[in-house]
């Protein structure tokens, strides 16, 4: 088994070498398929290429004769190496410069990357984490030669994956494949740890024992496999979701930007909730979470969530308890059913576009995953994942989306820009809006107002019909009933608090608000308001998002206006539908101290008319000429004009190529491959010590005249000139009786007929390697005994 294992040359190698390294890339490489399949951020190209050239340089070290401590030490800068070239273009302007910011930017990211929620701070750390992943396995599996260890990184990854992917469907391929790849690496390493037992212990394996191993073990993989695709789940149950829940984190998926409170640091605090549920107080503790400018005076809301559902009184988007309709979303215009005649929009006539420069908070906890838009939700600038009713309501399997309720997006980003439409449809024209003409799509799914099958839901039904009726009596059409609604919960009978009285039990709290109490926030304005006009058959939905905000001073009289949100402008609002204008906004919340919000003016009369706005590209930032404050430099988009700086680029990229060059070098030096090739390093290490060999020179005096070339043991710092005391380590006699028994083997591999044999080859790869790790000893001794002092 020796003999087979001596390739041409001489060279002693396991055979299995390579077919390891390649199981090892396919691994890692599947593992970051996964990883991108969950789409965590944008780019995701550029980790796929840093885990694999982990595992690259990994085998480079394992090849070499470096220790673990070696490797530890040179891991490092090997993964800087990668990750910085492969991320320096995409890293933003933050506003400051110098190399010594991109450092500590890059500091930053290395470290606390994973839970930035800026796309290029998170990229970096995802980079870091897979290069480690990379590194790792491909150390342990080709050098270390422990399969289960070298699997560990990889599961630990594709574990935690599948738990936190937002559509963990996108990652069951590459997840599938990646265990069945993992599989036949065990094997293979577990393969090559035997055949280096039964080696060091003279055994023989039987012909063919390889071959069946790999067999068993593709086997296994490839059912594996199989029954991964063909079996169906035991379960439909959410695990992320019950895991989140368990351990207190927000969401099944991490696409929800949170329920009241639930990202506060004080308990029931103002804040965004996809779900409208009246009930219990509040506490007002603002925190920043966006500013967005705009390029007029106007304020707008920004609409995150559609709740569409009614249920006892609450409201809830369309996809719970339920697969929502959805479709992926590149960068620029939102795939939905623009057609004026389906009913989805209004036409190009009838509504303007906003554009809106957002910029969400750094801090993880306050910028949502969702998109949020100056209306009715049109463009965004980063690829999203659009969830809406489809078209297939109108006839047919599928179609464009009618309606769009929520824009998740695919990656985590500090900047933002979306555009929104806004109707410019006067009260006169939304009064003459037909009120049976609705589309298909539109009844019942948003006139239906069920009790819940109770006593108790029959009752509060039949109380919100009676004021309903009793509130727009007199009233010709559906616009004028809505307005009467409106003006009747922001008349002084209503009040405005955080916090309302508690509701006896039995009630529904929106029941207890319109008839007893009359005092909530905007969750009970809203929720009543979308209840009566449902009442009325008026199609309606809820609308959550943020209200205006504030606009900054300092902007005013330059081209954009800031405004900034925290998350005590977290709103609901109303929004009822009219047939060929589409769904028009209402705010039932009167104005406090909490936030003003006035009743929205129509037919475009406060908005400064203004050009549609271009798709949204995925760098654009925002771009207000007052100085951005700190929250808003955090993770800023790039900026025109500014890059990278020229001098990073350039140490950068000489790094990368030093380091070529000297792995190269090493390769060439320490890999030869046979004693003839061995014999030319022989001839250079002479060269740096002065010794060249001679053309009548026997190999075996050569070899004796470069060991007498030598510096002795006796050389140190203080003793330059060779007079130290006698030491015990004897490099210098070990090196020239290595150079002795190369210059033997030089002759023999020569003249002889029949060549070395295997142990010959083993004693003089050997000597090589005793020379190697004494020459930079020797070098150093050289050094200094030519810098001695003459006596």
């Amino acid at each position: 088994m020796v003999a087979a294992r001596v390739r041409a040359g001489g060279a002693v190698d396991t055979p299995d070498r390579f077919i390891v390294l390649l199981l090892t890339v396919a691994m890692v490489a599947t593992t970051t398929w996964a990883v991108m399949a969950a789409d965590w951020a944008d780019s995701t190209g550029s980790v796929l290429l840093t885990s694999v050239v982990a595992v690259v340089e990994a085998a480079l070290l394992a090849r070499s004769w470096a220790g673990r401590l070696a490797a530890a030490a040179a891991a490092p800068l090997l993964g800087i190496l990668v990750i910085v070239p492969l991320t320096l273009a995409a890293m933003p302007a933050d506003g400051g410069e110098g190399l010594r910011n991109v450092i500590a930017r890059y500091a930053v990211a290395l470290t606390t990357g994973l839970y930035d929620t800026g796309n290029w701070g998170f990229l970096v750390g995802l980079c870091a984490a897979m290069w480690l992943v990379g590194f790792a396995t491909g150390w342990l599996a080709l050098r270390e030669r422990r399969g289960v260890l070298a699997l560990l990184p990889c599961y630990v990854v594709l574990a935690i994956n599948v738990l936190n992917a937002p559509s963990p469907s996108d990652v069951a391929v590459p997840q599938t494949l990646a265990i069945g790849v993992s599989l036949l690496l065990l094997a293979r390493v577990h393969l090559g740890a035997l055949e280096q037992t039964w080696r060091r212990r003279r055994l023989i394996a039987l012909p063919g024992t390889d071959r069946r191993y790999s067999r068993a073990a593709s086997g296994a993989a490839v059912v594996l496999v199989l029954l991964a695709i063909v079996v169906p789940p035991a379960t439909s149950r959410d695990v992320s979701g019950f895991l989140s829940h368990i351990f207190g984190a927000n969401g099944s998926s991490g696409a929800r930007a949170g329920n009241l409170g639930s990202k506060s640091p004080s308990a029931n605090a103002i804040g965004f909730s996809s779900v409208t549920r009246p009930g219990g107080a509040l506490v007002n503790d603002p925190r920043p979470v966006l500013s967005y400018t705009l390029a007029s005076s106007d304020t707008v809301y920004l609409r995150q969530v559609n709740d569409t559902i009614f249920d006892q009184g609450n409201w809830y988007p369309a996809d719970v308890g339920g697969i929502p309709n959805a479709v992926n979303a590149a960068p620029g215009s939102i795939p939905r059913d623009r057609d004026p005649s389906h009913g989805g929009v209004a036409a190009t006539s009838l509504a303007r576009q906003v554009q809106a420069r957002i910029n969400f908070s750094a801090s993880p906890g306050d910028g949502p995953r969702q998109a949020v838009f100056p209306g009715e939700p049109d463009q965004s600038s980063i690829a999203s994942r659009v969830f809406g009713l489809d078209g297939g309501a109108l006839g047919g399997d599928t179609g464009p989306l009618l309606t769009v309720d929520h824009v998740d997006l695919r990656s985590f980003s500090n900047n933002l820009v979306t555009v929104g439409l806004v109707s410019t449809a006067t009260e006169d024209q939304l009064r003459q809006a037909g009120a049976t003409a609705y589309p298909d799509w539109v009844t019942p799914r948003y006139v239906a107002l069920p009790a819940g099958g109770t006593a108790i839901g029959s009752r509060e039904i039949a109380l919100i019909n009676d004021l309903a009726r009793q509130w727009t009596s007199g009233a010709t059409n559906n616009y004028d009933r809505a307005k009467m609604i409106e003006g009747h919960l922001r008349s002084s009978e209503f009040t405005y608090t955080l916090t309302p009285p508690q509701v006896p039990g039995g009630q529904w709290p929106i029941a207890y608000f319109l008839q007893t109490s009359h005092t909530g926030y905007c969750q009970y304005f809203a929720s009543s308001m979308g209840a009566l006009l449902r009442a009325l058959q008026i199609p309606t939905r809820l609308v959550s998002g943020y209200g205006p905000g504030t606009q900054d001073d300092s902007s005013s009289g330059v081209k954009s206006f800031l405004h900034t949100v925290t998350s005590s402008d977290a709103h609901v609002w109303v929004e009822a539908y009219f047939p060929g204008y589409g769904w028009i906004p209402f705010e039932p919340t009167p104005s406090s101290p909490y936030g003003v919000y006035d009743p929205i003016a129509r037919g475009g009369q406060t908005a400064v008319p203004s050009t549609p706005a271009a798709t949204p590209q995925p760098s654009s930032s925002p771009s207000p000429s007052h100085t951005p404050t700190p929250d808003q430099q955090n993770g800023g988009g790039g900026f025109a004009g500014q890059g990278p700086p020229r001098i990073l680029v350039g140490s950068v990229g000489g790094l990368v190529l030093l380091f070529v060059l000297t792995t190269a070098a090493t390769l060439w030096l320490f890999r030869p491959r046979g004693v003839r090739a061995v014999w030319r390093r022989v001839n250079l290490l002479g060269r740096l010590f002065g010794a060249r060999q001679r053309p009548a020179e026997t190999f075996a005096a050569y070899a004796k005249r470069l060991a007498n070339a030598l510096p002795p043991d006796t050389t140190t710092v203080f003793h330059r000139d060779g007079s130290a005391p006698p030491v015990t380590r004897r490099v210098r006699g070990r090196a020239s009786d290595a150079l002795a028994l190369i210059a033997e083997y030089e002759g023999k591999a020569g003249f002889s007929r029949d060549g070395l044999t295997d142990q010959e080859t083993v004693r003089w790869r050997r000597a090589w390697r005793r020379i190697c790790r004494a020459v930079p000893l020797l070098l150093w001794r050289r050094l200094l005994s030519r810098t001695a002092r003459p006596t």
